[in-house]
């Protein structure tokens, strides 16, 4: 019998479950057996795949993503909602892949792109940098909206937020069409109103319509992190919520490399596929009894 463990999450403050070392543990299992398959070997550890995967669905509460949980442990009580899930999203971009993938939440689908409104909205009305950018308009993005970190302020993760539709660019295009959900619908009417669900093949003028305005949206977030951007072009960690004036660690790492990640996508750089579609099959039932017991029963709201 497997046991499930808790661990942090992503910025170290949730000692429980997360969405996001869920996903890349996932993702890794499935590229270590596929390594291991062209070296004519045997991956036993690789069998737990598909119960991640089940557990993956687990975090998704309808609308958006519940990034860590139970959230309970947490003195300062969040949400859940975190720029951590729209950075699995682009981790796990699989450009090989259809939208109808919801299972691995790929960038494209109507899970991804419903989450990424809702994550992008709980930031618009708390920084007063986001003033007068309405639903529909690229806003500063901080890690998460109850965050107190140097005064819980935007990141230059904000460029995670324009790589992931370049990322569903991408993977429309590659397979040719765009489906409107009503999951979806949200995030698509912001760009264009009016728009409804359906499927639009990219021989007609509402594809060309529809990847023309979501392009201009991810390019509007770079144009946030350009004007917060000091004249040398040094990238810290963050930009106070109020001023704008850049704060915390200079020259972060993780800064440069978002941007360049990003830029790469906006060019049509994207990396090879790691094989999500062979990797789909969700469990009917969990195996494993920590998951089946502590995750399955989890009610994951907020």
């Amino acid at each position: 019998m497997r046991e499930n463990q808790t661990g942090f999450d992503l910025w170290e403050k949730v000692n429980g479950t997360s969405f996001f070392i869920t996903a890349v543990q996932h993702k890794a299992l499935v590229e270590e057996q596929t390594f291991a398959e062209a070296l004519g070997q045997t991956c036993d550890g690789c069998a737990v795949a598909p119960e991640l995967l089940c557990h993956l669905q687990e975090y998704w509460n309808g609308t958006a993503i519940v990034s860590n949980y139970p959230t309970a442990n947490d003195p300062k009580g969040r949400s859940g909602v975190d720029i951590n899930s729209v950075l699995t999203a682009i981790n796990t971009f699989d450009p090989a892949a259809g939208c109808d993938d919801d299972v691995t939440f790929q960038p494209c689908s109507a899970r991804a792109l419903s989450n990424h409104k809702v994550l992008v909205d709980s930031f618009r009305a708390i920084y007063d940098v986001n003033q007068g950018r309405t639903a529909g308009q690229a806003a500063a993005v901080g890690r998460y909206p109850e965050d107190v970190f140097m005064g819980g302020s935007p990141w230059y993760q904000t460029l995670a937020s324009a790589e992931m539709p370049y990322d569903a660019l991408h993977q429309w295009d590659h397979q040719h069409t765009i489906h409107i959900t009503n999951l979806s619908l949200p995030f698509f009417m912001d760009l264009l109103p009016g728009i409804k669900t359906g499927v639009y093949p990219n021989a007609t003028p509402t594809y060309q319509k529809i990847t023309n305005a979501v392009r201009s949206y991810a390019d509007s977030f770079i144009s946030v992190v350009q004007e917060y951007t000091p004249a040398n072009g040094g990238l810290p960690e963050e930009y106070n919520r109020d001023t704008g004036v850049q704060v915390s660690a200079p020259d972060l790492t993780w800064s440069y490399a978002a941007f360049l990640t990003a830029v790469a996508r906006r060019d049509g750089s994207v990396p090879p596929s790691w094989g999500s579609s062979a990797a789909l099959k969700v469990p009917g039932k969990c195996t494993s009894a920590s998951v089946e017991g502590s995750y399955a029963a989890a009610k994951l709201s907020w």
